[in-house]
């Protein structure tokens, strides 16, 4: 993966990591996650390799652009717990560049 593709990849999975793994019970600080690429590993900020457990939520690449949402299926607290509950901690999130940037038709409800 170049450098193009790590930034990304840490631009589309920054949001899904945080919001599964933000405790909110806690008042606790939290220490900054980074996730970096070394030679064809993946690593955390100590240098650590990582292995992304995770899913796919789809919608987002086609439902603003045919205009009858966001996501297809849930996208509740609940459906977020359901994912936390496969120890996911990582989600990919394809994205639609007409719909990011609210472009050629988009909805303005379903529009960036």
């Amino acid at each position: 993966m170049g450098s193009l593709g790590a930034r990304l990849l840490l631009l589309v999975l920054g949001p899904a990591l945080v919001a599964l793994t933000v405790n909110t019970s806690t008042a606790v600080a939290a220490t900054p996650f980074s996730i970096g690429v070394t030679a064809n590993h993946l690593v955390d900020g100590n240098g650590t390799a990582i292995r992304l457990l995770g899913v796919n939520r789809s919608g987002t690449e086609y439902a603003c652009i045919q205009g009858w949402g966001i996501f297809d299926g849930p996208s509740d607290a609940a459906s977020v717990s359901v994912i936390a509950s496969w120890h996911a901690h990582s989600v990919r999130v394809p994205l639609n560049e007409d719909c990011w940037l609210g472009i050629n038709g988009v909805p303005n409800q379903y529009g960036g």
